[in-house]
């Protein structure tokens, strides 16, 4: 990214407490505050989590321990391939467990 003057910038970490999982789906937070580039999920929670865009439907499910990252960068440092809208908002629904289950996130600035 420093080719082009770009900076990769952490935004807002979204974290779901799995001692709060009564099996249905709870807003994780406030939402992506920029386009991300790169998304990190951790299910750091002793059970599994499923994620939601809207809170109606099972979209995918994360087990214990599962780690994602997805690069949504294309090989031109000047554009994204795809991403996540700008306050795109997930849902979490879990049975209740401990630990806490987290999207985080890098976006670029100038």
């Amino acid at each position: 990214m420093s080719q082009t003057g770009n900076r990769a910038i952490w935004g807002l970490q979204q974290t779901y407490d799995a001692s709060s999982g009564n099996s249905t789906f709870q807003l994780l937070s406030s939402g992506f505050t920029e386009n991300p580039d790169i998304v990190i999920i951790q299910n750091d929670t002793s059970v599994d989590v499923t994620l939601s865009q809207y809170g109606t439907d099972d979209n995918i499910t994360f087990v214990a321990g599962c780690r994602l990252v997805l690069d949504m960068t294309d090989k031109n440092p000047e554009k994204t391939f795809f991403t996540f809208s700008k306050g795109e908002r997930w849902y979490a629904s879990s049975a209740a467990g401990s630990g806490l289950f987290k999207i985080s996130y890098l976006y670029r600035k100038e």
